[in-house]
């Protein structure tokens, strides 16, 4: 599995990158479905025809299919951008691409409070000790701040300290067909 690329929180002036999805309810209960392989991508962009038609949100990188930059302010949790591509067929008849901003799914607005979140957010800090190969490549850090948070309200703020010989070894199933 291709790693993903990541959300974006940004507490004082320091942009962190995080692996949860707090958007993720919120997008399922409005029926949003930006993972949909039909709402990612295009054949034909509107930004020219020398344009190759790559984005990242029809990437392997990007499988929920939209990006969230996000902001701790106050012990509150807010969602200051989007960035995505839908697509939607021209008069012409082809399928072209476009972008959206926050403004698509909330009208008006620069900032959202998360009220709809309950959960945690993981922001790894500190030096790479390892990967998981298993699933996403992704970096094992040796420092983890964890924010609780309940309907978009700070709870509870932790920092957990992990060591090399605190990775899990990955071993693929015996059952794979090669």
């Amino acid at each position: 599995m291709t790693v993903q690329v990541s959300e974006i929180l940004k507490i004082g002036d320091i942009r962190y990158r995080f692996d949860n999805e707090p958007l993720k309810n919120y997008l399922k209960d409005k029926r949003y479905d930006f993972d949909d392989p039909r709402c990612r991508g295009c054949c034909k962009r509107e930004f020219g025809e020398d344009d190759d038609g790559f984005s990242i949100f029809n990437s392997t990188a990007c499988h929920r299919g939209y990006i969230g930059e996000w902001e701790l302010k106050n012990n509150e949790l807010y969602l200051v951008g989007f960035e995505s591509v839908i697509n939607y067929r021209g008069a012409d008849g082809n399928i072209y691409g476009k972008e959206v901003d926050l403004s698509y799914l909330f009208p008006g607005a620069s900032f959202v409070k998360a009220s709809w979140f309950t959960g945690s957010i993981f922001i790894p800090t500190g030096t790479i000790i390892g990967y998981h190969h298993g699933c996403s490549y992704s970096p094992v850090y040796s420092e983890e701040i964890v924010y609780e948070i309940e309907q978009g309200n700070v709870v509870k703020t932790s920092k957990k300290q992990y060591r090399q010989e605190d990775i899990i070894p990955e071993t693929p199933p015996e059952d794979l067909p090669f």
